[in-house]
């Protein structure tokens, strides 16, 4: 989260709830977990869910890199 709040230069009270609502609306998708050296316990990892009308069996999960240019 602290990562994502930098990168987005918002505060990471600010981050947490955003990422917890586009959770929970969907646009996001806990991916994976990561160790960070400065926390005990991992860190989730999200990617922004591509929406898309036809179905090809694809991952519908794109970077959230891309993400965060897309909402910059």
């Amino acid at each position: 989260m602290r990562e994502l709040a930098e990168a987005a230069r918002v505060g990471i009270d600010a981050c947490r709830r955003a990422v917890d609502n586009m959770h929970r609306a969907g646009v996001l998708a806990k991916v994976g977990e990561r160790r960070v050296s400065y926390r005990n316990r991992p860190v989730a990892l999200y990617a922004l869910m591509q929406h898309s009308s036809a179905a090809n069996g694809a991952d519908n999960a794109i970077g959230l890199a891309q993400a965060l240019q897309v909402w910059r």
